[in-house]
């Protein structure tokens, strides 16, 4: 607890005092360009499940956590986002069973999540934009756009659960003159090096987004280094595309997303991940009838197109959920229920909660 406490501290003592340093030196800039927020967000779930394949009930607290969210900007130059993840409850990735964990582990590892998931400065002249810091891999469709408090994990693709997209590396990002377009690339330390920087494993990625009111577009294409050593014969770099569409019509909401890999996964023994080269979809259709409430259908299809050892598994996902937000003007507060079943665990799962964010402004 002794080291916890004094990485957090270094962590962000360091950050904060940063973030002074460059408030006092942009004290003649646009004072709508200066200002700090720091957001707390727990999140509880109550999630009851039954297994169809042995015929038992069980219980966990879904995507119950505590993130903390302080972003801000010291000038139209200057911006930051720092993101922190105190409390983790939920199911693994692999069997049955629910774990409820700390993420202040494996600090110096690029292969797994903890505490730390951004931490980020970002350098804005005009159009252009360069990141620096701890970033999400420039990967995935829209479901790679949500903060992962707002995320309902049953229905999560084993990418978006397994693949470790939180790296440290930069990024340059070009935003055409009307912000109706953006162009970015990037690099980082790659989700299969282990340690940072240790067997100079890194990832490369490009990613073009489109906005508007009707229609959007998320597409990336990343190549993420791999130990060639283990296990012998796998490739240099794991190739990862993503195609994300979604068209708005009227209180309607369509959104797709393809990739070209069906999961993320790993040995017995869990020494090695894994990408397996395959198809995977991920579709919903939400209807948004007033800005207090939110329906949709969601769901997952993935297979792979080659034979693997140990082989691939066809995975079929869908549910409802329903999204409330009782205060006027705000979605702070937003009570979610849904249910959800998925033909790999063969589990059908139950789930009420809420999540609130509590802002409060700094500067």
């Amino acid at each position: 607890m002794f080291f916890l406490w004094t990485q957090m501290k270094k962590v962000l003592i360091s950050f904060v005092a940063l973030m002074f340093c460059f408030q006092a030196f942009s004290q003649d800039s646009e004072s709508s360009a200066n200002y700090a927020g720091l957001t707390l967000i727990p999140r509880l779930d109550l999630t009851p499940y039954y297994n169809n394949a042995d015929g038992a009930w069980g219980f966990s607290h879904g995507n119950s956590s505590i993130y903390t969210l302080f972003e801000g900007s010291a000038s139209e130059y200057f911006s930051w986002t720092l993101a922190n993840h105190w409390i983790s409850t939920g199911r693994l990735d692999y069997g049955d069973d629910y774990e409820y964990g700390w993420p202040y582990t494996s600090l110096g590892y690029s292969n797994t999540t903890n505490w730390i998931d951004y931490c980020l400065i970002n350098l804005t002249f005009s159009n252009w934009t360069i990141s620096l810091g701890k970033d999400m891999i420039l990967t995935g469709g829209f479901e790679f756009d949500d903060w992962d408090w707002d995320v309902h994990p049953e229905f999560a693709t084993s990418l978006w659960d397994g693949l470790p997209v939180y790296q440290w590396g930069g990024k340059v990002t070009y935003t055409t003159p009307n912000e109706g377009h953006e162009f970015a690339i990037q690099s980082t330390t790659s989700p299969f090096g282990e340690r940072f920087f240790t067997k100079n494993l890194f990832t490369a990625s490009a990613q073009y987004r489109k906005y508007g009111e009707v229609y959007e577009v998320i597409a990336s294409a990343s190549m993420l280094g791999f130990d060639p050593q283990k296990p012998s014969g796998a490739p240099e770099f794991y190739s990862l595309f993503f195609l994300g569409q979604r068209i708005h019509l009227g209180d309607w909401t369509i959104t797709l997303d393809v990739s070209n890999n069906d999961c993320f996964d790993s040995n017995e023994d869990e020494t090695i991940s894994y990408l397996r080269w395959g198809l995977g979809l991920n579709v919903a259709l939400t209807w948004a009838p007033s800005d207090k409430i939110e329906l949709t259908w969601r769901g997952l299809h993935s297979r792979p197109l080659k034979e693997f050892t140990p082989p691939g598994i066809t995975r079929w996902n869908t549910g409802l959920i329903c999204h409330y937000y009782p205060l006027k003007g705000s979605d702070d507060l937003r009570l979610h229920t849904y249910i959800n079943y998925d033909s790999v665990t063969e589990a059908i799962t139950f789930s009420v909660g809420l999540r609130y964010n509590f802002l409060f402004n700094l500067w």
